[in-house]
């Protein structure tokens, strides 16, 4: 090729590389904002035809089929020269006019909905508590758009701004941690809520999202420090639909925007992902080829090798007055079929409020993590919750039910014992027959064992080694995974679910807090907690991840909408939950070093 000839065709080649776009896959996530509605599937209001005559249109329907919103503008935004995405909407919704590109219409914008909160006769349901129609759509999104929070302040009530602010902070974060869960890999662009019209019967609640969007940058700063991908947009000094932008008055009584409305915030939201997108958009993923080792079981359950009731120490029990043999439930994969000389481990540790409970509690968990290579061990501990502490039973149990709130000794009963289960399966390492990896254990349990686990990793006196076996060993591990745990006295919540904001109400309080003993120097922490737990409330979940995050510890919170106390049939039922729990797992204990389980291996 002559260089004439070149030069006369750099401009088509300019032109070429200019109109390829990168692919974006984005979940518009929300309310009815995000829905549409209000959006007459007309022209724009303009000076020539303003807003009241708009709202005359017979054909106007709230929340009509036509309805886009902003996605459709945003689309066309991204569409035009000078955008560096072609964006495909994603979600279980679809809307919008005949002939509108197709890619533009799916959405998860339900009417009426809330951040978080069960669904009653006067309140509607939150977003954590439908994650299972938006959840399997956020996991193929890179970037997610989430504008949440007028209903909250329509339906809940709160009493002031102050209130409403700190409440829906709290469920914001919950919100977040539950999208965190179901897609790591996406960013999330999280926009203060747009006002109400400026009307007299407005102000109250638009004081309410004006203290509740000054709370969001704060909160996501602590969001981002705990590893999570999120941008803060003003969508409402941004767009300001309702108030300010001419012409884009709200319809449907002040709510929602019109199409001028709609516009403005499209224009908003296509700043914010065009500003940021040469950080990290669209995100990447691990290739399938390299990330399912200790992820994709290898074997069926009735392939495992189980030793029960295996010996593994003993200790002297002050509520027996006794001394106790300790034991264990061994889980892993068939020894025929597993050559495997150092594999990691799992040390699991049961509930039941320290008073009862056993270890095959646990056989579905373990059950699935042998499947997929690890070896676990379920223990048996000593149980001696109703010995110690000076408020022995709890007033509104009617009974002996539950441990002292005064005395934190049966936990650290408890740990102790655990550090000698570990002790001895590091005593076993190099045995032939059981092979194990050293440098990879974890430690987690559900309720009482997930306090026992948060007590071994974070407490400060719970760090003793105590006399349960194996003496001369280290108890060391590289992983915590209390499910459903706390590390201050927060239990046991007899009056429900509050049904306007979804929290635990009359709950007991002991006088034990170690939250604040997290530190950057512990091992890394895998939270798994159901958000409507009324035994250890979702709160507790969120206050250590908070104090994990303060310290840049290392940690993941797997939050389960809806679910309850010690929800391990919703974490292994549903790969929304499992994958980033295994995935965590396998970050943690650096097992992507670790030889890869595979059947045939002898």
């Amino acid at each position: 090729m002559t260089l004439h000839l070149f030069l006369l065709l750099v401009p088509a080649i300019l032109a070429v590389a200019a109109q390829k776009k990168t692919p974006l896959v984005i979940l518009p996530l929300g309310d009815s904002i995000t829905y549409g509605c209000g959006d007459n599937c007309t022209s724009p209001c303009s000076a020539a035809l303003p807003c009241t005559d708009c709202l005359i249109n017979k054909s106007y329907t709230p929340c009509a089929p036509c309805s886009t919103g902003y996605r459709l503008p945003l689309f066309k935004q991204f569409a035009a020269a000078g955008s560096r995405f072609a964006p495909t909407f994603v979600g279980p919704l679809s809307e919008g006019p005949t002939g509108a590109p197709a890619a533009a219409l799916a959405h998860g914008g339900w009417p009426g909905i809330r951040i978080s909160g069960q669904a009653s006769s006067n309140h509607t349901a939150g977003l954590v508590q439908v994650v299972n129609e938006w959840g399997k759509f956020a996991k193929k999104a890179d970037a997610i758009l989430l504008h949440i929070g007028t209903n909250d302040v329509l339906q809940n009530g709160y009493a002031s701004a102050e209130v409403a602010a700190e409440d829906m902070i709290g469920q914001l974060a919950a919100l977040l941690a539950v999208i965190k869960s179901v897609a790591p890999h996406a960013r999330i662009y999280v926009a203060s809520v747009i006002l109400l019209a400026p009307t007299p019967e407005h102000a109250q609640w638009n004081a309410q999202l004006t203290a509740f969007n000054a709370a969001i940058p704060f909160m996501l700063e602590g969001f981002v420090a705990g590893g999570g991908d999120a941008i803060f947009v003003d969508m409402a000094r941004g767009a300001a639909p309702c108030s300010s932008i001419p012409h884009g008055c709200c319809t449907g009584g002040g709510i929602h925007p019109s199409v001028v409305g709609y516009d403005a915030m499209a224009r908003v939201w296509y700043d914010a992902v065009e500003s940021e997108a040469k950080i990290a958009l669209p995100r990447k993923r691990r290739s399938s080829s390299t990330a399912r080792c200790f992820i994709d079981p290898v074997w069926n359950a009735s392939e495992l090798y189980h030793d029960f009731n295996h010996p593994y120490g003993a200790s002297f029990n002050a509520l027996t007055n006794k001394t106790q043999t300790l034991e264990m439930d061994l889980y892993a994969p068939p020894p025929s079929d597993d050559s495997r000389k150092q594999r990691p481990t799992v040390v699991l540790v049961h509930g039941g409020s320290f008073v009862s409970g056993d270890k095959s509690s646990f056989a579905s968990l373990a059950a699935v993590l042998a499947a997929r290579g690890f070896i676990v061990a379920s223990i048996n501990y000593r149980l001696t919750g109703a010995y110690w502490g000076t408020a022995k039973y709890f007033p509104n149990t009617g009974g002996a039910c539950c441990p002292g709130t005064t005395s934190d000794r049966y936990a650290i009963d408890a740990v102790e014992d655990a550090r000698a289960a570990v002790r001895f399966l590091r005593s076993k390492a190099a045995d032939p027959n059981w092979r194990l990896d050293p440098q990879r254990i974890a430690l987690g349990g559900g309720s009482a064992g997930a306090v026992t686990s948060a007590f071994y990793g974070y407490a400060n006196d719970a760090q003793g080694e105590g006399e349960s076996g194996s003496p001369g060993w280290p108890s060391d591990v590289g992983l915590i995974i209390p499910i459903s745990g706390e590390l201050a006295y927060d239990a046991f919540c007899k009056g429900g679910l509050d049904p306007t904001t979804g929290a635990p109400q009359n709950c007991t309080y002991g006088s034990w807090n170690h939250t604040r003993e997290i530190d950057s120097l512990d091992p890394p922490l895998l939270l798994v907690h159901g958000t409507a737990d009324t035994t250890v409330p979702f709160r507790e979940a969120l206050s250590m991840q908070a104090r994990a995050n303060a310290t840049d510890l290392s940690n993941k919170l797997v939050a389960i909408p809806g679910a309850g106390h010690v929800p391990v049939g919703e974490l292994i039922g549903s790969d929304i939950f499992l994958t980033p729990f295994l995935e965590f797992i396998v970050e943690s204990l650096k097992l992507e070093d670790a030889e890869c389980p595979h059947r045939g291996s002898f």
